[in-house]
Parts: structure tokens; C-alpha cells; sequence
């Protein structure tokens, strides 16, 4: 019974310890448009979810598609982002990527599956 409470002690240690290094909306948008590709990796090998959302753009595949970055999409899509997923304003990454003329970046959405119809504004 000692060896369960211990373990359990410990797990929830690493639990705690694993949340800690997760980042927060702001700082997660301002890693993500500098590009630190290192960075979101390690947190998304940290448990963070492939669609967490940063405080302006939305998640690290809208902002990659706003930026034009192509591996940081492909980072988080190789996750499980959603394609389609919208942000708080209702805005994907497929628009985000066309308003900024990032056309690599509208082709790689659309070869994906990206939908070119969308319900909602």
C-alpha cells in the first residue's frame, strides 16, 4: 500500500511538473509566429493539445498559416490540428493564410483536405 501512495505521489508530481511547462495563450502565439518550431515541439510533446489556442490568431496551425510557415503547419498538423478548426472569431487557417497572400501556404491547406466551404460567418 506504502509503494501505491508513493507511486501515486510521484505521478501526480510529473502531472503537475508536465502542466508547469505548458505555455500560456500569449506566450504561445508570440513562439509560434517567431517561428521557434523547437519550442512547439517539445510542448507538444509535453501533452499540449494540437489545436490549443494562442491569444490572438488561434491555434499553432492558423498562426503557421498566417506566418506562411510551412514546417510549423506540418508540425502540428502531423499532431491532429484540425484543419478546419475555428478560432474564437470564427476564422480558419485557409482564410488566414489567403488575407496574408501566403499562396504555399493556401496550396498546402487545400491539399489537405481544407475546406473550401465553410458553415458559420
Amino acid at each position: 500500500m506504502k509503494k501505491l501512495c508513493l507511486f501515486l505521489v510521484l505521478l501526480g508530481c510529473l502531472a503537475i511538473a508536465r502542466a508547469a511547462s505548458l505555455p500560456d495563450p500569449v506566450r504561445f502565439s508570440i513562439v509560434i509566429e517567431q517561428g521557434d518550431l523547437g519550442t512547439a515541439r517539445d510542448w507538444l510533446n509535453s501533452g499540449m493539445a494540437p489545436d490549443f489556442e494562442g491569444a490572438v490568431i488561434g491555434s499553432g496551425l492558423m498562426i503557421g498559416a498566417w506566418e506562411g510557415n510551412l514546417p510549423m503547419m506540418e508540425l502540428f498538423h502531423s499532431r491532429g490540428a484540425d484543419l478546419n478548426k475555428a478560432n474564437h472569431l470564427g476564422e480558419q487557417a485557409l482564410q488566414h493564410a489567403a488575407w496574408r497572400g501566403k499562396l504555399a501556404a493556401v496550396r498546402w491547406l487545400v491539399e489537405r483536405g481544407a475546406s473550401l466551404n465553410r458553415q458559420g460567418r
